[in-house]
């Protein structure tokens, strides 16, 4: 059982409140932060890290008041916005869509499955040359590399935690095009992409300017989708 801090301060509309801070897990709570009616008690779920520190005040006092700062990319390593040539892009949005069709490849002119493409469009399959050149005066009109409907996105990553989650439910409601999108990740995974040292920089970092250090992955997504919330 951790052991809980008792932060005393003022909040907006709540003269003596305490704020009870407790070492923060996605399992324990859908919020940030919970208040108690009859005692006016906020409770707010944190990183184990900032218990009864400086920094775990500054980070209750941003939760309680939905201060956060945004990152807009000038501080990332601008290689980051490298454009991604399209025939890379067609490449990850045919890997994309496999992994969400379930079932066999089946041959587009005798139903068997076979695992060779139309080096065409790369989207239909066919068992052989001979089902291929049967079928190709069906197939030929719509024999072209569809249109993308993905997107590349520069995502900061964050590890799994309630703060990190309120922040980026509060970038998505800011909604600008100029902030960065935010990939929240299990702790086991941002650790095995970031290493030991990269959540508690992150964390504090969030605590101190607002916004989290910015580790930083490509991703990509459908196009019109609000937000990604996982790694790659």
């Amino acid at each position: 059982m951790h052991t809980t801090t008792m932060l005393h301060g003022v909040h907006k509309g709540m003269e003596k409140s305490k704020w009870f801070v407790v070492p923060g897990r996605s399992s324990d709570t859908t919020s940030a932060k919970s208040t108690n009616a009859d005692t006016k008690q906020i409770t707010v779920s944190l990183p184990e890290c900032l218990l009864g520190t400086q920094l775990g005040e500054q980070l209750v006092s941003r939760i309680l008041h939905d201060s956060w700062e945004f990152e807009d990319g000038t501080g990332i390593d601008q290689s980051w916005f490298t454009q991604t040539p399209p025939d890379t892009m067609h490449a990850v949005q045919r890997r994309l869509r496999k992994e969400t069709v379930k079932g066999s490849r089946k041959c587009e002119t005798c139903g068997k499955t076979t695992s060779i493409k139309c080096q065409g469009c790369k989207e239909v399959y066919y068992c052989d040359e001979e089902c291929q050149k049967a079928n190709w005066k069906k197939h030929k009109k719509k024999c072209t590399i569809p249109p993308l409907s993905i997107e590349e996105r520069v995502l900061i990553a964050v590890p799994d935690y309630e703060c990190f989650w309120q922040y980026q439910k509060a970038q998505i409601a800011v909604n600008s095009p100029e902030h960065l999108g935010i990939s929240v990740m299990s702790r086991e995974r941002f650790k095995e992409m970031f290493g030991d040292d990269a959540t508690l920089v992150t964390i504090m970092s969030l605590a101190a300017t607002g916004k989290p250090w910015p580790h930083v992955i490509r991703a990509f997504g459908q196009v019109g989708s609000t937000s990604v919330n996982h790694s790659p």
